[in-house]
Protein backbone atom coordinates (compact mmCIF):
# COMPACT_ATOMS: atom_id res chain seq x y z
CA UNK A 1 0.00 0.00 0.00
CA UNK A 2 1.63 3.41 -0.76
CA UNK A 3 2.19 6.17 1.55
CA UNK A 4 -0.71 8.45 0.94
CA UNK A 5 -3.00 5.70 0.99
CA UNK A 6 -1.75 4.61 4.14
CA UNK A 7 -2.31 8.66 5.01
CA UNK A 8 -5.99 8.57 3.80
CA UNK A 9 -6.44 5.24 5.75
CA UNK A 10 -5.51 6.61 8.81
CA UNK A 11 -7.45 9.70 8.11
CA UNK A 12 -10.51 8.12 7.45
CA UNK A 13 -10.86 6.95 10.89
CA UNK A 14 -12.02 10.34 12.35
CA UNK A 15 -14.31 13.32 11.99
CA UNK A 16 -12.23 15.29 12.83
CA UNK A 17 -10.33 17.52 10.88
CA UNK A 18 -6.75 16.40 11.09
CA UNK A 19 -5.57 16.60 14.47
CA UNK A 20 -6.84 16.72 18.18
CA UNK A 21 -5.20 18.66 21.18
CA UNK A 22 -5.63 17.97 24.92
CA UNK A 23 -5.45 21.46 25.53
CA UNK A 24 -8.32 23.74 26.34
CA UNK A 25 -6.60 27.00 26.38
CA UNK A 26 -7.14 29.65 23.79
CA UNK A 27 -4.58 32.14 22.38
CA UNK A 28 -4.64 35.75 23.13
CA UNK A 29 -3.33 37.65 19.84
CA UNK A 30 -3.62 41.39 19.61
CA UNK A 31 -0.90 43.82 18.87
CA UNK A 32 0.33 44.00 22.51
CA UNK A 33 0.71 40.60 22.49
CA UNK A 34 4.67 39.31 21.27
CA UNK A 35 4.57 35.64 19.51
CA UNK A 36 7.31 34.02 19.33
CA UNK A 37 9.24 34.06 16.24
CA UNK A 38 10.86 31.15 14.31
CA UNK A 39 13.91 30.31 15.78
CA UNK A 40 16.25 32.21 13.51
CA UNK A 41 15.79 33.64 9.98
CA UNK A 42 18.24 30.92 8.44
CA UNK A 43 15.99 28.17 10.14
CA UNK A 44 13.01 29.39 8.45
CA UNK A 45 14.53 29.80 4.77
CA UNK A 46 16.15 26.36 5.10
CA UNK A 47 12.12 24.71 5.09
CA UNK A 48 10.88 27.25 2.57
CA UNK A 49 14.13 26.15 0.01
CA UNK A 50 12.60 22.94 0.71
CA UNK A 51 8.92 23.61 -0.21
CA UNK A 52 10.66 25.90 -3.01
CA UNK A 53 12.18 22.87 -4.40
CA UNK A 54 9.14 20.88 -4.72
CA UNK A 55 6.00 23.18 -5.15
CA UNK A 56 7.22 26.32 -6.74
CA UNK A 57 7.20 25.41 -10.19
CA UNK A 58 3.82 27.24 -10.75
CA UNK A 59 4.40 30.64 -11.31
CA UNK A 60 2.51 32.64 -8.58
CA UNK A 61 2.95 35.87 -9.52
CA UNK A 62 0.48 36.98 -12.39
CA UNK A 63 -1.82 35.72 -9.52
CA UNK A 64 -0.73 38.77 -7.29
CA UNK A 65 0.50 35.80 -4.96
CA UNK A 66 3.11 36.00 -2.39
CA UNK A 67 4.84 32.96 -1.63
CA UNK A 68 7.56 33.86 0.65
CA UNK A 69 7.30 36.05 3.40
CA UNK A 70 8.88 39.63 3.92
CA UNK A 71 12.07 39.23 5.22
CA UNK A 72 12.54 42.48 6.24
CA UNK A 73 10.31 42.53 9.13
CA UNK A 74 9.32 40.12 11.70
CA UNK A 75 6.15 37.76 11.94
CA UNK A 76 4.52 39.59 14.90
CA UNK A 77 5.02 43.42 13.37
CA UNK A 78 3.21 41.91 10.46
CA UNK A 79 0.42 40.83 12.62
CA UNK A 80 0.79 44.35 14.72
CA UNK A 81 0.34 45.76 11.29
CA UNK A 82 -2.79 44.74 10.53
CA UNK A 83 -4.07 45.01 13.96
CA UNK A 84 -3.60 48.76 13.29
CA UNK A 85 -5.13 48.46 9.67
CA UNK A 86 -8.40 47.23 11.27
CA UNK A 87 -8.35 50.18 13.91
CA UNK A 88 -7.84 52.83 10.98
CA UNK A 89 -10.58 51.16 9.16
CA UNK A 90 -12.79 51.36 12.23
CA UNK A 91 -12.41 54.94 12.71
CA UNK A 92 -12.51 55.86 9.03
CA UNK A 93 -16.24 56.72 9.12
CA UNK A 94 -17.50 54.10 6.30
CA UNK A 95 -20.46 52.39 6.88
CA UNK A 96 -22.48 49.39 5.55
CA UNK A 97 -21.49 47.81 2.17
CA UNK A 98 -18.21 49.63 1.89
CA UNK A 99 -17.42 49.28 5.05
CA UNK A 100 -17.78 45.26 4.60
CA UNK A 101 -16.17 45.21 0.97
CA UNK A 102 -12.63 47.11 2.70
CA UNK A 103 -12.44 44.95 5.78
CA UNK A 104 -12.88 41.69 3.53
CA UNK A 105 -10.49 43.12 1.23
CA UNK A 106 -8.21 43.80 4.00
CA UNK A 107 -8.63 40.68 5.81
CA UNK A 108 -7.86 38.79 2.81
CA UNK A 109 -4.89 40.55 1.09
CA UNK A 110 -3.28 40.06 4.82
CA UNK A 111 -3.82 36.41 5.40
CA UNK A 112 -2.66 35.21 1.90
CA UNK A 113 -0.30 37.74 1.19
CA UNK A 114 1.40 38.48 4.51
CA UNK A 115 0.53 35.89 7.35
CA UNK A 116 0.47 32.63 5.42
CA UNK A 117 3.92 32.76 3.30
CA UNK A 118 5.60 32.60 7.05
CA UNK A 119 3.91 29.15 7.22
CA UNK A 120 4.76 27.54 4.27
CA UNK A 121 7.11 24.88 4.55
CA UNK A 122 5.95 24.16 7.85
CA UNK A 123 5.52 20.52 8.48
CA UNK A 124 2.52 18.44 8.66
CA UNK A 125 1.63 16.17 11.50
CA UNK A 126 -1.50 14.60 12.36
CA UNK A 127 -0.62 15.84 15.88
CA UNK A 128 0.35 19.23 15.47
CA UNK A 129 -0.60 22.13 16.68
CA UNK A 130 2.24 24.22 16.64
CA UNK A 131 1.55 28.68 17.41
CA UNK A 132 4.33 29.70 15.76
CA UNK A 133 5.02 29.49 11.56
CA UNK A 134 8.34 27.67 10.17
CA UNK A 135 8.71 25.55 13.97
CA UNK A 136 7.70 22.11 15.10
CA UNK A 137 4.26 21.01 13.07
CA UNK A 138 0.81 21.94 12.27
CA UNK A 139 -2.42 19.79 11.20
CA UNK A 140 -4.93 21.02 8.81
CA UNK A 141 -7.50 22.19 10.94
CA UNK A 142 -5.05 23.73 12.96
CA UNK A 143 -3.32 25.37 9.63
CA UNK A 144 -6.89 27.04 9.81
CA UNK A 145 -7.51 28.14 12.91
CA UNK A 146 -4.65 29.47 13.75
CA UNK A 147 -3.58 31.93 10.80
CA UNK A 148 -7.13 33.03 11.60
CA UNK A 149 -6.54 33.07 15.16
CA UNK A 150 -3.49 35.22 14.06
CA UNK A 151 -5.28 37.64 11.62
CA UNK A 152 -7.16 38.89 15.07
CA UNK A 153 -10.54 36.29 14.26
CA UNK A 154 -11.71 36.02 18.13
CA UNK A 155 -12.09 32.38 17.74
CA UNK A 156 -10.55 28.89 20.28
CA UNK A 157 -8.07 28.18 17.49
CA UNK A 158 -7.91 24.51 19.56
CA UNK A 159 -11.68 23.84 19.19
CA UNK A 160 -12.21 24.74 15.51
CA UNK A 161 -9.62 22.80 15.30
CA UNK A 162 -10.98 19.33 16.55
CA UNK A 163 -14.52 19.92 14.55
CA UNK A 164 -15.70 18.61 11.32
CA UNK A 165 -14.83 20.62 8.34
CA UNK A 166 -18.93 21.14 8.38
CA UNK A 167 -18.91 22.34 11.90
CA UNK A 168 -15.66 24.71 11.04
CA UNK A 169 -17.83 25.90 8.21
CA UNK A 170 -20.89 26.88 10.13
CA UNK A 171 -18.69 28.54 12.64
CA UNK A 172 -17.19 30.89 10.43
CA UNK A 173 -20.86 31.32 8.30
CA UNK A 174 -24.48 30.96 8.98
CA UNK A 175 -25.34 26.88 7.94
CA UNK A 176 -27.93 28.75 5.18
CA UNK A 177 -24.71 30.78 3.23
CA UNK A 178 -22.64 27.84 2.95
CA UNK A 179 -22.06 25.97 -0.23
CA UNK A 180 -22.35 22.34 -0.31
CA UNK A 181 -21.31 20.37 -3.03
CA UNK A 182 -21.25 16.53 -2.72
CA UNK A 183 -20.69 14.26 -5.34
CA UNK A 184 -21.77 11.52 -3.55
CA UNK A 185 -25.58 13.05 -3.96
CA UNK A 186 -24.59 12.45 -8.16
CA UNK A 187 -24.97 16.56 -7.97
CA UNK A 188 -21.41 16.67 -9.65
CA UNK A 189 -19.91 14.82 -12.32
CA UNK A 190 -16.73 15.19 -13.48
CA UNK A 191 -13.59 17.34 -12.15
CA UNK A 192 -14.22 19.52 -15.16
CA UNK A 193 -17.76 20.19 -13.71
CA UNK A 194 -16.55 20.83 -10.26
CA UNK A 195 -14.37 23.49 -11.30
CA UNK A 196 -16.52 25.10 -13.34
CA UNK A 197 -18.71 25.48 -10.88
CA UNK A 198 -15.77 26.64 -8.21
CA UNK A 199 -14.85 29.33 -11.16
CA UNK A 200 -18.36 30.65 -10.82
CA UNK A 201 -17.82 32.33 -7.36
CA UNK A 202 -17.25 35.42 -6.81
CA UNK A 203 -12.89 35.94 -6.67
CA UNK A 204 -12.06 35.88 -3.08
CA UNK A 205 -10.98 33.66 -0.01
CA UNK A 206 -13.15 30.68 1.44
CA UNK A 207 -12.43 28.35 4.03
CA UNK A 208 -13.20 24.77 2.61
CA UNK A 209 -14.04 21.34 4.22
CA UNK A 210 -13.75 18.29 3.10
CA UNK A 211 -14.33 14.69 3.95
CA UNK A 212 -11.37 14.44 6.06
CA UNK A 213 -9.13 17.53 5.49
CA UNK A 214 -9.45 21.10 5.45
CA UNK A 215 -8.01 24.52 4.13
CA UNK A 216 -8.47 27.45 2.19
CA UNK A 217 -9.45 27.91 -1.30
CA UNK A 218 -8.41 30.94 -3.25
CA UNK A 219 -10.30 32.48 -6.09
CA UNK A 220 -7.95 34.75 -7.91
CA UNK A 221 -7.27 36.29 -11.36
CA UNK A 222 -9.65 33.37 -12.70
CA UNK A 223 -7.77 30.65 -10.76
CA UNK A 224 -8.09 28.77 -8.35
CA UNK A 225 -6.35 27.99 -5.34
CA UNK A 226 -5.86 25.16 -2.46
CA UNK A 227 -3.98 26.72 0.73
CA UNK A 228 -3.45 23.62 3.15
CA UNK A 229 -1.41 21.89 5.79
CA UNK A 230 -0.99 18.68 3.34
CA UNK A 231 -0.52 14.99 4.64
CA UNK A 232 0.72 14.42 0.94
CA UNK A 233 4.20 15.01 -0.48
CA UNK A 234 5.57 17.30 0.92
CA UNK A 235 4.17 16.73 3.87
CA UNK A 236 3.72 20.37 4.80
CA UNK A 237 1.90 23.74 4.80
CA UNK A 238 1.74 24.57 0.64
CA UNK A 239 -0.24 26.79 -1.91
CA UNK A 240 -0.73 24.68 -5.40
CA UNK A 241 -3.31 25.28 -8.13
CA UNK A 242 -6.74 23.51 -7.77
CA UNK A 243 -6.11 20.65 -10.34
CA UNK A 244 -2.81 19.21 -9.27
CA UNK A 245 -4.04 19.05 -5.61
CA UNK A 246 -4.41 15.41 -4.63
CA UNK A 247 -5.89 16.00 -0.92
CA UNK A 248 -8.53 18.66 -2.84
CA UNK A 249 -9.59 15.23 -5.11
CA UNK A 250 -9.30 12.67 -2.81
CA UNK A 251 -12.92 14.07 -1.05
CA UNK A 252 -16.46 13.48 -2.06
CA UNK A 253 -17.65 16.41 -0.40
CA UNK A 254 -16.69 20.35 -0.32
CA UNK A 255 -18.27 22.98 2.04
CA UNK A 256 -17.39 26.26 1.84
CA UNK A 257 -17.61 29.31 3.53
CA UNK A 258 -16.86 32.54 2.27
CA UNK A 259 -14.68 34.64 4.38
CA UNK A 260 -13.57 38.15 1.80
CA UNK A 261 -17.53 38.61 1.28
CA UNK A 262 -18.78 37.20 4.73
CA UNK A 263 -20.31 40.20 6.44
CA UNK A 264 -20.97 38.07 9.45
CA UNK A 265 -17.01 36.98 10.34
CA UNK A 266 -16.20 40.71 9.03
CA UNK A 267 -18.38 42.46 12.06
CA UNK A 268 -17.28 40.25 14.62
CA UNK A 269 -13.46 41.15 13.06
CA UNK A 270 -14.01 44.64 12.68
CA UNK A 271 -15.75 44.55 16.44
CA UNK A 272 -12.94 42.15 18.02
CA UNK A 273 -15.99 39.94 18.85
CA UNK A 274 -15.97 36.18 19.76
CA UNK A 275 -17.33 33.39 17.80
CA UNK A 276 -18.24 30.53 18.74
CA UNK A 277 -17.47 27.05 17.65
CA UNK A 278 -20.12 24.89 16.25
CA UNK A 279 -20.03 21.41 17.54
Amino acid sequence: MSRHLILLSVLSITLNSCAQSNSENDIIVDSNTALPSPKTREETENNLEVYEEEEYVFDFSPYHIQTHPDSSISYQTVLNHLSAKRNDLVQSGLTGDSLYEQAGHLFTESLINQIIPYWYGTKWDFEGHTNTPGEGQVACGYFVSTTLRHAQIQINRYRLAQQHGLNEAKSLQPEEKLIDLNSEEGNWGPVEEIVDSLSRLPEGLYFVGLDNHVGYLLHREKGLFFLHSSYMDPVAVVIEPLNDSEAFWASNRWVLADITHNRFLMEKWLKQETISVVR
